[in-house]
């Protein structure tokens, strides 16, 4: 006769461990795009398969340990300044390593968004599949709400063009948007404006 506890654990919905179920487990799902789905190698890690595939697992080159432990102590300074990027920027810090001085690339980081992209070309032919995918993507377009319409009204009126104006406006700029930021949903609301001119017409 089988004690309280055996009934229990044949009652139990969980399933039990054995190496076909852990096999199962280990099989994770690819969910997203499926083209990469359709080229995943189940045999390979995550790193193993964007590489292959011609992708990067992280945007960001210096994570994974790639990072250089030991850079050079001095740094032409003026040389590295032409070759900076307009995301990139040099720190210059004192010998007890407070920062001195920051040198931007071509444009602040802010009006990254705002620039024109050199288009690279594609290594793989998975990489080749996205960029046609992605450019067959119906972009969305944001709308400006009454009383944002409202509050960039009031700040053009005030301050013109001028963003760094409107960005140290306080009684205005009340959610410290960036100057930046401003400037983006200002474009945004006078491209609406003229699309729904030219519906009116």
């Amino acid at each position: 006769m089988a004690n309280p506890r055996q009934r229990q654990k044949q009652k139990s919905g969980k399933a039990k461990l054995t190496r076909k179920t852990a096999q199962q487990r280990k099989k994770v799902p690819i969910k997203g795009s499926e083209i990469i789905a359709a080229n995943w190698d189940k045999k390979l890690t995550l790193k193993q398969n964007y590489a292959r595939l011609g992708l990067v697992a992280t945007p960001n080159p210096l994570s994974g340990g790639s990072e250089k432990l030991n850079p050079p102590e001095k740094l032409d300074v003026e040389k590295e300044k032409s070759k900076l990027k307009a995301n990139e920027a040099i720190i210059e810090r004192d010998e007890a390593g407070n920062v001195v001085n920051i040198i931007y690339g071509k444009a602040p980081l802010e009006d990254v968004e705002d620039m024109d992209i050199e288009p690279v070309e594609a290594k793989t032919e998975v990489v080749k599949q996205l960029e046609e995918q992605a450019s067959k993507a119906i972009k969305a377009t944001r709308v400006v709400s009454e009383n944002e319409e409202k509050w960039l009204q009031a700040l053009v009126d005030k301050h013109g063009d001028d963003y760094e104006a409107m960005f140290r406006d306080r009684k205005l700029n009340t959610m410290q948007n960036s100057a930046g930021q401003i400037k983006r949903k200002i474009k945004v609301w006078r491209e609406n404006g003229k699309k729904q001119k030219m519906v009116a017409a």
